[in-house]
């Protein structure tokens, strides 16, 4: 409620644009999907007036919240297609590359996933997370298919990237 206050309170776009994601990111820690669904909608409607990084985040936000096996995966296909021929989400190819990783991962396409997961790597991005979580899904892959040598390989780099007092370090370790 208060940060619904705090949206129409100020007459800063980017003030707007960053309350109404955090709003979503709220929602989306409770399980409302529909709320984090219109709220982070909100910011990406706002177009240009909100930063470019807040859309993006966004629409990358939503298409996390795709349901894989009812969802029109076409649409969905076109849609992040669009995105990545955009000549202004440059900079962000590398979540948008990982994030069409995510897609043809959970639809068992192993190959399509591994490409867009080293697409993300390649793109040198400066999120630790973001490339450890592109290294942790390619060993995810091939230890699924029993490449383990390959896998153990691809863990080693996921390793190198999370901060050793996280949970999912110890797992993976």
């Amino acid at each position: 409620v208060t940060l619904k206050k705090a949206i129409g309170a100020t007459k800063i776009k980017e003030e707007q644009a960053r309350y109404g994601f955090i709003l979503g990111q709220l929602y989306e820690s409770l399980r409302y999907k529909d709320s984090a669904f219109a709220a982070f909608e909100s910011v990406i409607q706002m177009k240009r007036d909100a930063p470019r990084h807040y859309v993006m985040q966004a629409k990358i936000k939503q298409a996390q919240q795709f349901d894989y096996k009812k969802g029109d995966t076409l649409v969905f296909v076109a849609a992040f297609q669009k995105l990545l021929d955009d000549r202004e989400n440059r900079p962000y190819l590398d979540a948008l590359y990982h994030q069409m990783g995510v897609f043809y991962d959970q639809q068992n396409q192993n190959a399509s996933a591994r490409k867009f997961y080293n697409k993300s790597l390649k793109k040198g991005s400066k999120d630790n997370y973001l490339v450890a979580s592109n290294y942790r899904n390619i060993a995810e892959i091939y230890f699924r298919t029993s490449k383990y040598t390959l896998a153990g390989k691809y863990y080693d780099s996921t390793l190198v990237k999370l901060k050793e007092r996280t949970r999912e370090y110890r797992k993976i370790k």
